[in-house]
């Protein structure tokens, strides 16, 4: 319905269940297909302007992609990444006491990006088990 949640670096080869839902965890491949099809069928590597863009999720998967898509062109300059409504605050909360945002991204990852790392290698680092 929106996308696979983990802001397009989901890689799951097995499917999760969640009540009666069986989700699938495939927006790594997804981008990465879209990608593929830009640079067969549309000349992508020889563009001289690319705009990457998104909001919300959207946006924290440009900053995430901007570096492995740069690479794929002929002239990385010709490339401009304009993420749009992508800041999520991690607070505490005031109630619990835990930044729930974190929470629930480590959480996302456990289960919708096992197979692979993000394609944004300074991110690799930061990355928790």
């Amino acid at each position: 319905m929106y996308c696979d949640g983990s802001m397009h670096q989901g890689s799951n080869s097995d499917s999760f269940r969640y009540k009666d839902s069986e989700l699938f965890f495939r927006g790594a491949v997804n981008t990465r297909a879209h990608l593929k099809y830009l640079l067969q069928n549309y000349n992508l590597a020889a563009a001289t302007n690319v705009v990457l863009t998104g909001s919300s999720a959207g946006g924290i998967a440009t900053a995430l992609w901007i570096n492995y898509v740069r690479s794929l062109l002929e002239n990385p300059n010709a490339m401009v990444s304009i993420p749009d409504s992508a800041v999520f605050l991690n607070m505490e909360s005031p109630e619990t006491g835990y930044y729930n945002f974190e929470i629930a991204v480590k959480n996302l990852f456990k289960v919708a990006n096992v197979d692979e790392k993000t394609p944004n290698t300074i991110c690799n680092g930061f990355k928790s088990g």
